[in-house]
Parts: C-alpha cells; sequence; structure tokens
C-alpha cells in the first residue's frame, strides 16, 4: 500500500537533509518499499527569483531575500511550499526541505501525516560539509565568522526552537552507518504503519 506522507526536514545548512532523502529510500527499498519520494525546498521560490534578476545564489541573498519576503508577507514561502506539495498527486512521500519558520511548521503539521525531523549536527561537523559540498558561490572559501554569522541570521533563527516540537530528532554528528539506523528508525516508527492503515 501506498503512503502518502508529508516530512518536514529540519536542519541548519549542512545538517544532511540531502543525504536523509537518500538514506530514507535505501531503507524503504531495503524494507520492499519503492516509493516516490519528490523534495519540495523552501528555497526553490528563492532560488528562482534570484535566477529571474541575474543575482548570485549566494547563502546570504537567499537570506535577504527570505527576510524581505517575510517582512511583506510572513507566511509567503510556507504559502509557496504548500501549494507546490497540495498540486503533488503522484508522490507518496513529500519532503519539505528546509523547515525553518514557525509558518513552514505550521504548514507541514497541517497535512494530516505531517511530520517533523529535526537533523541536528554540531556547527564545525556543518562547517566541513558546507565547504566540501560547495552548494552556494563561495561555500568552498566560507570562514568560522562568515558560517556563523549565517548560521544565526533571520532565517536561521527559529530552527532550533522548532526542532524541540520535532516528531524525531536524529543525531547525524557520527558516522554515514549511524545516521542510516537513526532514518531507518524514523521509517519504522512513523512512515511502516501508514503502510498497513
Amino acid at each position: 500500500m501506498r503512503i502518502n506522507a508529508v516530512i518536514g526536514a529540519l536542519a541548519k545548512p549542512g545538517g544532511g537533509k540531502g543525504t536523509f532523502k537518500k538514506l530514507l529510500n535505501d531503507v524503504c527499498r531495503e524494507d520492499g518499499y519503492f516509493p516516490s519520494i519528490t523534495t519540495y525546498r523552501f528555497s526553490d521560490p528563492l532560488r528562482k527569483t534570484l535566477q529571474w534578476y541575474d543575482i548570485l545564489e549566494t547563502r546570504e541573498n537567499l537570506q535577504s531575500l527570505s527576510t524581505c519576503l517575510r517582512i511583506c508577507k510572513p507566511e509567503a514561502l510556507a504559502y509557496a511550499l504548500r501549494k507546490m506539495i497540495e498540486e503533488d498527486r503522484f508522490s507518496d512521500i513529500k519532503l519539505a526541505d528546509g523547515v525553518r519558520s514557525l509558518s513552514d511548521e505550521r504548514v507541514v503539521r497541517s497535512f494530516r501525516s505531517g511530520i517533523l525531523v529535526y537533523i541536528k549536527v554540531d556547527p564545525e561537523i556543518r562547517l566541513e560539509r558546507v565547504r566540501l559540498r560547495k552548494e552556494n558561490p563561495g561555500d568552498a572559501e566560507k570562514t568560522v565568522e562568515q558560517f556563523l554569522a549565517e548560521d544565526t541570521a533571520e532565517p536561521e533563527r527559529y530552527t532550533e526552537d522548532i526542532g524541540t516540537r520535532a516528531n524525531c530528532i536524529i543525531d547525524n554528528n557520527g558516522t554515514l552507518d549511524a545516521y542510516k539506523q537513526q532514518v531507518s528508525l524514523f521509517y519504522q516508527q512513523f512512515l511502516k504503519p501508514l503502510r498497513t492503515e
């Protein structure tokens, strides 16, 4: 039977949200379930807007645009994500990647099968991962001071608070195998029961 779940993944930059999706897919397949998992990033509308205006997609520019939108309409990004998820009629699991605000949290919880997952990682480990993956221009050269300033910027301000209310908290400070074991426990506890309803 299909799972129809909305998972809000919550982590600071470099926390491992992208790896969470890959590991979840692996865990499902190892259990004989082959779901379609679609990722919706809260940053997707921001990235598209920056592209339209030919503005570099740096973390600083993404955070600035996010702050501007939230000043005009606090729930703007959450509204855009909700609309994308509601229009998806085919995915078994919809992964809302990048929950950062109270509006984002409310959107995930507004779905009957909404689940929040908080992925915790120490700042030093996250910085090294950000430098290695080079997702945004300038990431490879990012200093500790720059990283910590971005870590406390407005869009990241509520991450830890929302994390205290998550349905599941995963510690991603260890090995990939340890991370996968925790994702497997998450699947067994929250998703596998949905298959038998």
